[in-house]
């Protein structure tokens, strides 16, 4: 018979764990939508915002990140606005506005989804 040995945790028992851990998280990664697809098919079902009243400011504390589509899974790494500035709204789905900033100093534009909570009206237009 042979003798039994503790367990002993090694790198290769680590890298194993680790690899279950990212191959977990690579399964999950699949559940998400598919933020192009997502943004192209709310188009049917967004409420379009009349330029009208579309000049909003951004309310609230912190950053407001920008998504690509109207899913929290959606964010788009770096691209936020802050307390204060201006954005143009279009439409808004479910808890969603779809916006485009333009850096004043810079004039680049850039165009997502942000919560709409964070948006206040300004009772202005484009």
């Amino acid at each position: 018979m042979l003798p039994i040995r503790p367990l002993r945790w090694s790198s290769a028992l680590v890298f194993t764990a680790a690899s279950i851990a990212v191959l977990g998280t690579a399964s999950s990664a699949s559940a998400a939508p598919n933020c192009t697809a997502l943004d192209r098919d709310v188009k049917q079902q967004e409420i379009v915002i009349p330029g009208c009243k579309a000049v909003h400011e951004v309310a609230g504390n912190g950053r407001l990140p920008f998504h690509s589509a109207p899913d929290p899974s959606c964010k788009m790494p770096g691209v936020f606005v802050i307390p204060g500035q201006t954005v143009i709204a279009y439409s808004s789905y479910k808890d969603y506005t779809s916006v485009m900033y333009i850096n004043q100093k810079t004039n680049d534009s850039v165009t997502g989804w942000v919560l709409s909570p964070r948006l206040k009206g300004t009772g202005t237009g484009i």
